[in-house]
């Protein structure tokens, strides 16, 4: 149905089909069902590769084709196990952008130059969170500096840069752009810059100030739906209070975080796996609590769910 909607709609009607493809692929993907996302993303490309004329096709694909759609498609290798492919998929991403960006340079072009370079920031916010992930922390500042210096002045830059700095100790680096995240009033959303605060305190070792900074927060989002940013405080307020020798408590902050919204097990590796630990080291009845967590997280978790996170084995 959506590839013949592609094939033979209106084009004032192209891009609101995109972005329903954009969003169900990204809700496929957070569910973990990886093998439906790829399988359903390969046919939407395929179907975009047939439509004819050329002229109609290259505009489609160059001007109405969402970015989460080229990011999802460039997951597909990640899915796959081969994270080579998955960098080069978005450093390509990233090269075009700068391109388009460099071409649309002129005073007509401005505010299109602006819009590709956004593109090209938030895709590489996207690599440096995968170049983290394989601990190559230089190369992911690098890259992330080297887009502030090009004129992305994304202040989400200079929120994952003060982040990867604090994980690898330089606080100098850190707090220089964690201050001009601060004299950048509205650019960027306030969760972002409490976020980075919270995380500078914890590398200081300010366990309690970190306590008491995700306590209030929390109070401040009980009426709120936000349940992944819940689930992120929740994560982080357990570690500030095993971190105080506060283990009972800890384990009651990751339960009741399970037990009040049972599906963030969907994207929660790291609450189980720290809501693991903490029963081994509370008692010797933690296998029987973590075959409990088990049974729980296996209602809500996808195919993509890593079972070695609840350390059965």
């Amino acid at each position: 149905l959506a590839r013949d909607s592609l094939l033979n709609c209106n084009p004032s009607d192209a891009h609101r089909i995109l972005e329903l493809w954009s969003l169900r692929l990204n809700s496929l993907a957070r569910l973990r069902l990886y093998n439906q996302t790829a399988a359903e993303c390969s046919g939407l490309f395929t179907a975009l590769s047939s439509v004819q004329p050329p002229e109609s096709r290259e505009y489609l694909i160059k001007e109405l084709l969402p970015l989460d759609l080229e990011l999802c498609r460039a997951r597909l290798r990640y899915w796959a196990n081969d994270q080579l492919g998955y960098i080069d998929a978005l450093m390509h991403i990233i090269k075009r952008c700068r391109y388009m960006a460099k071409r649309s340079h002129e005073p007509a072009g401005i505010s299109t130059s602006a819009k590709w370079l956004d593109k090209a920031a938030r895709v590489s916010v996207v690599l440096a969170s995968q170049l983290v992930e394989m601990k190559q922390y230089t190369t992911a500042t690098r890259l992330l500096e080297s887009m502030l210096a090009s004129g992305a002045s994304s202040p989400h830059l200079r929120s994952v840069l003060a982040s990867i700095y604090l994980q690898i100790g330089d606080l100098g680096s850190a707090s220089r752009h964690l201050e001009a995240m601060d004299q950048e009033e509205g650019a960027i959303e306030n969760d972002i810059k409490a976020n980075n605060f919270i995380l500078k305190h914890a590398f200081l070792g300010d366990w309690e100030k970190v306590t008491d900074l995700l306590k209030t927060r929390q109070a401040d989002l009980t009426s709120q739906e936000n349940h992944v940013q819940k689930a992120i405080d929740a994560n982080n307020l357990s570690v500030a209070l095993l971190n105080q020798g506060k283990l009972n408590e800890a384990i009651t902050v990751l339960e009741a975080a399970f037990r009040n919204t049972p599906s963030i097990a969907v994207a929660a590796e790291p609450l189980i796996f720290n809501l693991a630990t903490m029963y081994e080291l509370k008692s010797n009845t933690a296998m029987e609590r973590k075959i409990g967590l088990l049974l729980q997280v296996s209602q809500w978790a996808g195919d993509g769910t890593r079972h070695t996170v609840l350390k059965l084995g």
